[in-house]
């Protein structure tokens, strides 16, 4: 029963079409390469996010329904569900973190440096990060 994690992908897929189709537009009208890139990021990452709400529901749902009927194999699938979506959601959280501690250091060491076009290569690397990341989860 993965129908949760299907719409919530679906789901995911339109919310992130339609703020990456704003993005990709507003950043034809400003010519601007950095906020480009955004857009297939934001899309990228909504179906993501919708994908594991979805098969976060699914998951308790399996479990409950299994518990509910005396059903090892579902409680176990639901249980299994959950673990693959924490696992997913542990990944990208350590994967932002590994990104914003690269992006600090070598701002650190444009700094020691005295080179200011490291230190805005990082910060705005760290400021489009920031944008998707909003895009991405404001509201979900």
């Amino acid at each position: 029963m993965a129908i949760f994690k299907e719409i919530g992908q679906g789901i995911g897929a339109v919310r992130g079409g339609l703020i990456s189709g704003v993005t990709n537009f507003a950043a034809e009208l400003i010519d601007n390469d950095a906020l480009r890139q955004v857009g297939p990021e934001v899309l990228k990452r909504n179906k993501t996010v919708g994908k594991l709400v979805g098969q976060t529901l699914d998951g308790c749902i399996e479990a409950v329904v299994g518990t509910i009927d005396c059903q090892e194999d579902k409680v176990n699938d639901g249980i299994d569900q959950l673990a693959e979506a924490a696992d997913q959601t542990k990944h990208s959280v350590l994967n932002t973190v590994e990104f914003a501690t690269k992006q600090v250091n070598h701002a650190v060491k444009g700094l020691r440096n005295n080179d200011s076009d490291q230190v805005i290569d990082s910060a705005k690397q760290l400021a489009k990060e920031t944008v998707i990341s909003v895009l991405t989860f404001k509201k979900f």
